[in-house]
């Protein structure tokens, strides 16, 4: 509804009749019953140019129910529709809702108008557009390459945006996507696949040009796999455009099928801290980025309803690039004995200071180093708690606990392979385990001590997890922890 259309329903109210007007919009059955119990429906222009909308004004017609219509000189109606629909312009509005709706005259008209409508055959139409599709099909058979199709560009979550001459992948078949792809999942390439709209498909490592993602980042549960197998696809320099709810925005939680919401710091790990997810030839770049209004117009960052970036495919800056430094946010290591208590975490400067970083970490190993060295201790033996097992051996022994094993084992969990071979060089035993799914069981020991990494906000369920290492309860057992968001763990 505009003002032009209210504009013209009040000259028909204002004549004594009854329009009948709803909410919101209408489909399928529901919208169907209105139109048939209807006298008429009114098809009023949206636009200045007053173009004939033949779709809308045909459904109600095959309904059996006349339609009244606007006709301006801009009004150029299919020949089929010239005696089917009753046209009304300027004056004629008032002098035919006073006098002549609602009377037999009418009634026998609008039936003469809705038979004339069924006695339309467009079978001359379709034959002439099909025969037309048939001579380009046959033309371009030609002139493609006899070998799958190899696209350069692909538009992921197709489902309303559906790209032409892409390869529009989705993960639901309603939406007819020329292929059903999950990217979160893991990819073998190349792929090799049929699609029903561009027969045999070739995906290769670096043969694409162009990834668009558009409002499908918020809805995906494992985004980095996604990220990973885009990263594959895209050659040297290509682009990954993103478009995802700004995590501020009223928007970013009202779909239910959000799992997530974006800001500034979402991209840091594929582009800056890239080796944390196993890259180490490749990695992201931000090309742009730019906040988005309600109405997806750029707008500053006070009102963004999302936020576009836009990706590009590079190599490392440089082979020290791939040195762990990095900017955290880390909650000082509280000890645990009968109950949990976790600290707000404090900011350290950036790892630019090399000086600040160093003793951020060292200060980590005294506190290590001061406590006595338990029988056994299980932690999460990430690339720098690895690494600081051997400093772990050096603390002094302390009397055994009564019902603990005998010796100085170091036992160490991981979620990835390549950090769990790089803690097995340090560490007595590693278990690679999912820390949401794993039985913990054989896990089971004379642990007095467990040292927890950057770990607690990667899991979905931190309290069972706790709850797992702490059952059955031990005196005097500890624990430390770093958790880059203290709110993760509460």
């Amino acid at each position: 509804m505009n003002e032009r259309r209210k504009a013209w329903i009040d000259r028909i109210e204002a004549c004594g009749r009854t329009v009948a007007m709803f909410d919101g919009a209408l489909y399928g059955a529901e919208r169907d019953a209105y139109i048939v119990q209807s006298k008429a429906v009114i098809n009023a222009h949206y636009y200045e140019s007053c173009r004939f909308e033949q779709a809308r004004v045909a459904h109600c017609l095959s309904l059996g129910t006349p339609v009244i219509s606007e006709r301006t000189p801009k009004t150029l109606p299919h020949e089929a529709f010239e005696d089917s629909v009753l046209w009304l312009q300027g004056e004629e509005l008032e002098q035919f809702f006073t006098e002549d709706f609602a009377t037999p005259a009418y009634y026998e008209a609008m039936v003469g108008a809705l038979e004339r409508f069924r006695a339309q055959d467009p079978i001359a139409e379709y034959a002439d557009m099909l025969g037309f599709a048939r001579g380009y099909a046959g033309e371009m058979s030609r002139r493609l390459p006899s070998g799958p199709w190899q696209p350069t560009l692909i538009n992921l979550g197709s489902g309303k945006d559906y790209h032409p001459g892409w390869l529009n992948l989705d993960i639901v078949a309603r939406t007819e996507p020329d292929l059903l792809l999950d990217l979160a999942q893991p990819l073998e390439l190349p792929l090799r696949a049929a699609t029903p709209t561009q027969g045999e498909l070739l995906l290769e490592e670096g043969s694409v040009e162009l990834i668009n993602a558009n409002n499908v980042l918020e809805h995906v549960p494992d985004l980095v796999t996604l990220m990973g197998n885009c990263l594959k696809l895209l050659k040297l320099g290509g682009e990954f455009r993103i478009e995802v709810p700004y995590e501020h925005a009223r928007s970013a939680w009202q779909d239910p099928t959000h799992v997530r919401a974006l800001n500034e710091n979402s991209w840091t790990y594929y582009t800056d801290w890239f080796w944390y997810l196993g890259w180490y030839e490749h990695r992201f770049e931000i090309a742009s980025s730019t906040y988005l209004d309600e109405r997806v117009q750029p707008c500053e960052q006070g009102q963004p309803r999302s936020c576009a970036c836009r990706c590009a495919r590079s190599r490392p800056r440089r082979p020290s690039a791939c040195t762990p430094r990095r900017c955290s946010r880390r909650c000082a290591s509280p000890t645990i004995r009968s109950s949990w208590r976790f600290r707000r975490p404090r900011r350290a400067t950036c790892m630019r200071c090399a000086r600040r970083w160093r003793s951020t970490a060292e200060a980590r190993d005294e506190q290590l180093l001061r406590r006595p060295q338990p029988q056994a201790a299980a932690g999460d033996s990430g690339r720098r708690e690895a690494r600081a097992g051997t400093r772990l051996r050096q603390r002094p022994a302390r009397p055994p606990l009564q019902g603990a094993a005998p010796g100085r084992d170091w036992w160490g969990v991981e979620l990835m392979a390549d950090a769990a071979a790089t803690a097995a060089q340090h560490l007595d035993r590693v278990f690679q385990l999912d820390l949401d799914r794993a039985d913990l069981a054989q896990l089971e020991g004379g642990f007095d001590t467990i040292v927890i990494g950057d770990l607690l906000e990667h899991v979905r369920e931190p309290a069972r997890l706790l709850e797992s290492l702490y059952d059955p309860p031990r005196p005097a057992r500890r624990s430390s922890a770093a958790c880059p968001t203290w709110r993760t763990c509460r």
